[in-house]
């Protein structure tokens, strides 16, 4: 799969393109692939792809900076297009206040599994959960999971759903059949 980033400004507006040569969209799914959840591939055994969380995140980021996002494909196998148009802010925004003491909120730390085939995204997630005190472990395929959830009696596991070996229903499954799960 290749590529392909571009981006134009006029006074008021940058606009900026994203192509590829990737799997593509089929038309039926065009309306749809911003909704939250939406896959193009919906197999539980698929080796890519994520929650379907990815695009309507970046719909709403665009939307509350007061700009737009089209996706154009000409169907499975042809790739895809995204346009994203922003406004050009002339006035820059007033820095919001920092919390004080009292504002802030102390968070219980957990021991916690995150389980993602996608190593960056699991590894990432990882990261953004540490500063909060938790414990943290991943696994990357279902077999790993079930290790790791017997190993680390785990307060919470975020499991995909889509993962080699055993699929997160099987997954999940299987820990509460456990006298520990």
């Amino acid at each position: 799969m290749t590529a392909e980033l571009a981006s134009d400004q006029s006074p008021d507006t940058v606009l900026i393109r994203v192509r590829d040569t990737g799997i593509g969209i089929a038309a039926d799914q065009l309306d749809r692939i911003f909704d939250m959840f939406v896959q193009v591939d919906t197999s539980l055994a698929r080796s890519v792809g994520g929650l379907g969380i990815g695009l309507p995140l970046v719909k709403n980021l665009v939307e509350l900076h007061g700009g737009t996002i089209e996706v154009h494909s000409a169907g499975a196998g042809q790739g895809s297009e995204f346009v994203v148009r922003l406004p050009i802010v002339v006035e820059a925004p007033q820095p919001q206040p920092e919390p004080t003491a009292s504002e802030s909120k102390t968070l219980l730390a957990r021991r916690i599994l995150v389980v993602d085939d996608n190593e960056d995204s699991a590894q990432s997630l990882t990261i953004l959960l540490k500063p909060a005190g938790n414990e943290t472990h991943t696994a990357y395929d279902g077999l790993e999971a079930m290790e790791a959830a017997e190993a680390f009696k785990l307060d919470v596991i975020l499991l995909d759903i889509g993962l080699p070996k055993l699929n997160g229903y099987e997954v999940a499954r299987k820990i509460r059949e456990q006298t520990w799960g």
